[in-house]
């Protein structure tokens, strides 16, 4: 992973950061990606089966647990996709 660090030129990345247009885009991301893990985790804890990576299925009451852990982290992502905005908005 030390070699990824310099994969993108840093003058690349100062100006990615500071593009409008590109922190929108990872605001979008994040809450598209959100809205994905609350409706894959909900339909989860309903059927109370879920498929994981790599083709492996839980069933009951793992299934469940996992399910929840995916609508958390999925009702966290637009808050955080927010909360970043937030702090490119007051900080310049």
């Amino acid at each position: 992973m030390r070699g990824l660090k310099y994969a993108v030129p840093q003058n690349v990345k100062d100006s990615l950061n500071a593009s409008p247009t590109f922190q929108w885009f990872i605001t979008v991301l994040f809450v598209a990606g959100g809205i994905l893990l609350v409706i894959k985790g909900v339909n989860g804890f309903k059927n109370k089966r879920i498929t994981g990576k790599y083709g492996r299925e839980y069933e009951g009451t793992t299934a469940q647990l996992i399910s929840v852990a995916w609508i958390a982290i999925g009702a966290l992502l637009p808050v955080i996709a927010l909360g970043m905005q937030l702090v490119a908005v007051f900080t310049r």
